[in-house]
């Protein structure tokens, strides 16, 4: 293994920990059924029963519906529940779609760093200073070669990776952001009759 390898490997782990920390949030933390816990809650306000609105969205918790939802039922002080809402939507979907986008850039630099890997590998094996491995014929190409190879495949593994996993979770990122502005929505529809009391 030679310093690029290194800094190749170094690279693919860097991309696995932003793919792991995204993922976890994404597909692990986040999602809930929005549409079954805004039905909740706004039948428990519909029935004047703010406090169990309140702790069916406490129960989802950590889920960003139900943050949202109970971030929307506190009453925060000096906004509107609307922009409160919104501003935690922004921050949530905001910091994921940042590490999503650190993670694409990780896949973009894979490539070129796969690539600088082979031509440097490939024109040493034809430099001089061998020493030993020089007596038997081809053997410096041949390993050359297969340092070649080795790059080629870290780098491939790591852009293709890093690319379909950006695209996916994009998409998801999309999904949820959708879902939290529908549960804006409906929550904020079901606090109307409760403002006017």
């Amino acid at each position: 293994m030679t310093a690029w390898h290194a800094a190749q490997l170094a690279v693919t782990v860097l991309a696995l920990v932003q793919l792991t920390r995204v993922a976890r949030a994404v597909l692990w933390t986040a999602p809930c059924d929005a549409r079954v816990l805004s039905d909740a809650v706004t039948v428990s306000l519909a029935g004047r029963q703010p406090e169990l609105a309140r702790r069916l969205a406490s129960a989802a918790q950590p889920a960003w519906a139900a943050q949202m939802t109970t971030l929307g039922l506190s009453d925060p002080e000096g906004v509107t529940p609307r922009d409160a809402m919104d501003d935690l939507r922004s921050t949530l979907v905001g910091k994921q779609a940042d590490r999503v986008r650190a993670l694409a850039a990780l896949g973009r630099i894979a490539g070129p760093l796969a690539f600088l890997a082979i031509v440097l590998e490939l024109a040493a094996a034809f430099g001089p200073g061998h020493g030993l491995l020089a007596l038997q014929r081809g053997l410096v190409q041949s390993l050359a070669i297969e340092r070649a190879v080795l790059s080629f495949a870290i780098g491939l593994a790591t852009t293709l990776a890093c690319t379909l996993a950006a695209r996916f979770l994009r998409e998801r990122l999309r999904v949820l952001s959708d879902e939290l502005k529908q549960a804006r929505e409906a929550l904020l529809r079901a606090l109307e009759p409760m403002a006017d009391m």
